[in-house]
């Protein structure tokens, strides 16, 4: 939970421990959410 600097801080600390598959649940299922995890987190972890 966080803003994008925190959640991709959050994610990429389990990433950098081996962890190679995550489970995205919204914390509110709000399109809004969904879409800054597509759009915004998604692509910064992919980009290391």
């Amino acid at each position: 939970m966080g803003n994008v600097d925190e959640c991709v801080a959050q994610l990429q600390a389990h990433i950098d421990t081996g962890v190679d598959r995550l489970i995205f649940v919204p914390y509110k299922y709000e399109k809004e959410q969904v879409e800054i995890v597509a759009k915004e987190i998604i692509p910064r972890l992919r980009a290391g």
